[in-house]
């Protein structure tokens, strides 16, 4: 072989040799990932809310000397922290202008629970008055009835949602009944380990 001709196959190697380093730097492949969650259920709730009674001070007639002789208006404080999801203060609100007329006192506690959840159909929320009567130190009681949820359209003793991460809220509405109350100051659940006043339960279907 002479000269030339070992330059040419020298040529054509090295060439060949360049040509597929190019291809392999260009090599790609496909990956699918895939993720199985599991049943997810999460529900935040207030550990506790006081709401306090106070006397209208409008008068009800020119002679009318006492301006505190109809409570009508009530406020809510927060005792306890629902933790960071729920990030709005927990309003209070009452339907019922004139308590002292009826005996009741209409409540709406908004946005008191919410949830999380991962499921394969809706889940419930269900909400129940484990303790009916609030007693005062003295033996007077409040009675509590008429327990409702409400978390967008839907409304009852238990709610429907469908299954989402993104936090879902609700209220809860009730009734109390001033009726057999005959003292002042603070009506509480009657005990140190006493059964809260509601239960929630969050199920998955």
């Amino acid at each position: 072989m002479n000269f030339s001709k070992k330059k040419a196959l020298f040529a054509l190697a090295a060439t060949s040799l360049l040509s597929t380093q190019i291809q392999a730097a260009s090599v790609s492949g496909s990956m699918d990932l895939k993720v199985t969650m599991p049943e997810i259920l999460v529900l935040y709730h207030f550990d506790e809310v006081q709401i306090d009674l106070s006397s209208a001070t409008t008068s009800t007639a020119a002679n009318d000397s006492d301006d505190h002789e109809i409570s009508e208006t009530f406020a809510g404080t927060i005792s306890g922290t629902m933790g960071t999801p729920i990030t709005q203060a927990l309003s209070i609100t009452g339907t019922d202008t004139n308590p002292a007329a009826t005996g009741t006192v209409e409540v709406t506690l908004t946005d008191a629970w919410a949830v999380r959840s991962i499921s394969s159909a809706d889940v419930t929320v269900t909400g129940s008055i484990q303790t009916n009567d609030l007693t005062h130190a003295d033996g007077s009681t409040i009675g509590v009835a008429a327990m409702e949820l409400t978390s967008g359209a839907n409304t009852g003793t238990s709610v429907d949602l469908a299954p989402q991460w993104a936090l879902q809220t609700g209220d809860i509405s009730f009734e109390l009944d001033l009726s057999a109350a005959s003292h002042a100051g603070l009506y509480e659940t009657a005990g140190t380990d006493a059964t809260d006043t509601f239960l929630l339960t969050l199920t998955g279907n």
